[in-house]
């Protein structure tokens, strides 16, 4: 759900770092 959607951004974030 929106916590999911979430880390999964924070994931994408981290990696586009």
């Amino acid at each position: 759900v929106a916590e999911q959607k979430l880390k999964e951004e924070l994931e994408r974030n981290a990696s586009n770092q």
